[in-house]
């Protein structure tokens, strides 16, 4: 081994050690097998803040780390993964901690496939009897808000057993599975050169914020961004019809997907390798056997009426909370008065014109991500940091290392701090860091005058 590669391998050794055993310890502290406190949450308010707010600042030493790295073999890439894989199963042995949606799922899934109660009809209460309705404490009144593949994604561990540890336990193998083949299915869609891929690694295995969100608190939204990678690669790859059919896929997860249908449908119409017959073919084939896969999987839920199937979206639809709201979109809800759904309806058509646009200009990585952005910080009233879990694999491609690593900082916090509250501390921060920039640039051109 070269010298060039003795030290990075320490490097990553000594900064790859602390962040498994801060997992280790967690999963001691909070096994997934003691005893579930009722959620959210797990430990005390304060605790928790110090658990994120190390996470952050963990995180946040990873850009300085990055460049004294050079030149990563395969070696060195691979090493990584193994830290990566590492921390993954570590985490499978800690509990949920700030998080109850996935009880709430659980339970709903355990109602369809154990007593044959129809989600989409069902609500919490009705369910009290069951020993896991005591870990729900929102929610209780709502029936089943995502789509049947969500449904049959939380039924799987409801069919093996009837212990909720070992329910959650299976849950996040599943998860974690998904996880590593996003990890993977990034890799092939974004052709990294080995410097970019070790990059790329680097800054997933080590991600406190991918790892809360996906293998401890078990958020359906890896789903999400499975589908628009794996949409993204195919469309890459000129399969079309399959890349239409995998964001009716992610609609049958949590409908979100469908916002780039149309995004997609121009990037498929602007590209002039194919003939337009074969353009034209390979859409209409791809929305008619997305149709086809939305009816299938919706056919075990139509013993009631097609419209009970739209309660629980509804309900999500109009969430609202200050504290979930940007500065941008609490000026718009809030304070100007805009109702919720004219909001959310005025700021995705104008996120999707954004992204229309950014088909047209041929840049599609832009063109996948920019509606769900423009939604986030300007139509959301009820946003919640592992939304962004749809669209992180695209983020680390086409954010520069500081932008990534404020992101995360912030979505880490959000998980304590309101979303209204660190989007107002982030601003002033950046305002910060912009005026301190100006105002340097400002006095070198002063100096060499």
């Amino acid at each position: 081994m070269c010298k060039e590669n003795k030290k990075n391998f320490l490097l990553l050794l000594l900064y790859g050690t602390p962040y498994i055993l801060f997992l280790a310890f967690l999963a001691t502290k909070y096994s997934i097998f003691q005893s579930i406190r009722t959620p959210p949450f797990e430990m005390p308010l304060l605790q928790e803040g110090c658990v994120l707010i190390f996470f952050a600042l963990y995180y946040s030493l990873s850009f300085p780390l990055l460049k004294n790295i050079r030149h990563a073999s395969k070696k060195v890439i691979d090493l990584v993964f193994l830290l990566f894989i590492i921390s993954i199963i570590v985490s499978l042995f800690i509990k949920p901690l700030f998080s109850q949606d996935q009880y709430w799922n659980l339970l709903l899934s355990k109602g369809y496939v154990r007593f044959g109660l129809n989600p989409y009809v069902t609500i919490p209460n009705a369910l009290s009897w069951d020993s896991w309705s005591k870990y729900i404490l929102a929610w209780r009144n709502v029936p089943m808000a995502y789509g049947p593949i969500s449904i049959f994604f939380f039924s799987i561990p409801a069919l093996i057993s009837n212990n909720i540890s070992l329910n959650v336990f299976i849950l996040k193998l599943i998860s974690a599975i998904i996880l590593i083949f996003c990890v993977l299915v990034s890799k092939k869609s974004f052709k990294y050169n080995s410097e970019k891929l070790f990059e790329m690694l680097f800054l997933i295995a080590f991600n406190p914020f991918i790892l809360l969100n996906t293998v401890i608190d078990v958020h359906n939204d890896i789903l999400i961004a499975f589908t628009l990678i794996l949409s993204y690669l195919l469309f890459i790859r000129k399969k079309y019809t399959f890349s239409i059919i995998m964001l009716f896929v992610g609609f049958l997860v949590k409908y979100v997907t469908l916002f780039t249908l149309p995004i997609l449908f121009l990037l498929i119409i602007k590209d002039g390798k194919l003939g337009v017959r074969d353009r034209i073919i390979q859409i209409l084939k791809g929305l008619i056997f997305g149709v086809l896969v939305i009816l299938l999987f919706y056919l075990p839920f139509l013993n009631t009426n097609p419209l009970n199937l739209l309660n629980g979206i509804k309900f999500s639809a109009n969430l609202e909370d200050v504290g979930s709201s940007t500065i941008f979109s609490y000026l718009l809800h809030f304070m100007l008065g805009i109702s919720n759904s004219h909001l959310k309806i005025v700021i995705l058509t104008i996120g999707i014109i954004i992204g229309a646009y950014l088909s047209l200009k041929k840049d599609p990585v832009w063109a996948y991500i920019a509606p769900y952005l423009v939604v986030f910080f300007f139509g959301s009233t009820w946003l919640q940091s592992w939304y962004f879990l749809w669209i992180y694999p695209f983020l680390l491609l086409v954010l520069k290392k500081y932008q990534i690593g404020l992101l995360t900082c912030y979505l880490i916090l959000t998980l304590v701090i309101s979303v209204f509250q660190m989007s107002g501390i982030f601003l002033v921060l950046l305002t910060t860091i912009y005026l301190i920039i100006r105002i340097r640039n400002y006095q070198f051109i002063a100096t060499n005058k």
